[in-house]
């Protein structure tokens, strides 16, 4: 499911870019699209382990209650 979350985002991403005229938003896109390419290369590594097999966001600090 977040592989295919991050196709449409980057598919977005893209879309926002080619349109974009200001260039510190046109700056910030672009960033969003790499870090969402990344997110897609990780999950394609990964592919959709259960939780607590290396999924990306399973590497995110969490507090515990």
């Amino acid at each position: 499911m977040q592989e295919f979350i991050s196709r449409v985002n980057i598919e977005r991403y893209r879309r926002l870019i080619a349109a974009e005229t200001d260039a510190a938003q046109l700056e910030r896109l672009k960033r969003m699209l790499e870090d969402e390419e990344a997110r897609l290369r990780a999950y394609q590594r990964c592919g959709e382990a259960a939780p607590g097999q290396g999924r990306p966001e399973d590497t995110i600090d969490r507090q515990t209650p």
